[in-house]
């Protein structure tokens, strides 16, 4: 991140100096904004937890399907259980979407109040 100082020079910071910017502005206000900011983290975390678990499932599932059963020292799910992997898979990808659109709503409100106050702290001087 680059901005400029008071004298007009340029001034960069990296990830720390980008969390002592963002972080005061997204803490700002009630007992409720400041909810809505754990709520957002836990729901990241959560979306991208079923986004690593997903694909997993699809390939257990897909190996359950192509398992040869004829073969005699081959260990072949049964039917009942490559079933439910497949159903599993499903229920793990719909899941994935309804937490990361159920974290959207509160994201846009968190997202906006700290637009706010960023453009009051920038235009304050006006």
């Amino acid at each position: 991140m680059v901005a400029w100082g008071e004298t007009g020079e340029k001034k960069s910071f990296g990830l720390i100096g980008f969390v002592k910017f963002t972080f005061p502005r997204l803490w700002k206000g009630s007992c409720f904004n400041k909810f809505i900011v754990v709520f957002n983290f836990l729901m990241t975390f959560a979306v991208k937890s079923c986004k690593v678990v997903t694909p997993l499932i699809l390939k257990y599932a897909i190996d359950a399907i192509i398992c040869d059963r004829q073969a005699e020292d081959s260990e072949c799910p049964s039917e009942q259980q490559t079933y439910i992997l497949i159903i599993s898979y499903a229920c793990a990808k719909f899941g994935e979407d309804l937490i990361n659109n159920l974290r959207e709503i509160p994201y846009a409100n968190m997202a906006a109040s700290a637009e706010i106050s960023i453009a009051h702290d920038v235009y304050d001087h006006v």
